[in-house]
């Protein structure tokens, strides 16, 4: 069963069994008339959005920066699947996590691969796959974020959440709504990853960023963390 995760609640374990997880991003576009400025910069649709991961010590240096630049972490147990999932062309999306949530919010989780035939809805967009049991142990935090690199266009990503998945059975264990403002924001912490004893937990956070590049992603979250 799914359960639901909001910043103000307290981190929530995960099970030895899901372990071996999945961190994705569902939205729908929102197509919004463009102003004046926008018209004039080229900026009429939604800007790349990537899904992030940051791998952080217990002392909060960043170890590792998972990104569509970066797909893998040194040892292979943090991997992304590329900018954008959910094609139409089936071949486009190899995570096997395929969630789509229809215009009554009923929750539609198809062993397909093909969901362009459902209409208005929100669909996975980016998944990183992570095997905590597998990571580093000098590894104490994972943070994963949303982050639009040429322009702030999060506010255009309606329906917007994020998921946790397991990977035995690709069934979804935790959701977490985004209730952030997200209008200015370029960046977005969405949720952390924490060892806490011999497992791990999980935390939302929806704390908005501004940053000048991905790299300073790493500075902002520590900061975060620490408060």
């Amino acid at each position: 069963m799914t359960q639901y995760l909001s910043e103000q609640q307290f981190a929530r374990p995960l099970a030895r069994e899901s372990l071996n997880c999945a961190f994705a991003v569902s939205w729908k576009e929102v197509q919004e008339s463009p102003g004046l400025l926008d018209k004039l910069l080229g900026h009429t649709e939604v800007g790349p959005v990537d899904l992030v991961c940051l791998l952080l010590t217990e002392n909060l240096e960043a170890l590792d920066l998972i990104w569509f630049k970066h797909l893998r972490s040194q040892q292979d147990h943090v991997r992304h699947h590329g900018l954008t999932l959910n094609q139409q062309d089936p071949q486009a999306n190899r995570s096997g996590y395929v969630y789509a949530e229809d215009s009554t919010h009923s929750l539609v989780i198809e062993k397909t691969l093909d969901t362009a035939a459902l209409p208005d809805i929100c669909r996975i967009q980016n998944v990183i796959d992570v095997d905590l049991a597998e990571l580093s142990p000098s590894i104490e935090y994972l943070a994963f974020l949303l982050y639009s690199p040429d322009r702030p266009s999060l506010h255009l990503l309606d329906c917007l959440k994020g998921h946790v998945f397991q990977q035995k059975d690709r069934q979804e264990i935790i959701r977490l709504p985004v209730e952030a403002d997200l209008k200015e924001a370029n960046a977005l912490m969405m949720c952390l990853f924490s060892r806490k004893g011999a497992g791990w937990q999980v935390q939302a956070f929806n704390q908005t960023l501004n940053v000048p590049n991905c790299e300073s992603l790493a500075a902002e979250v520590s900061q975060l963390i620490q408060e």
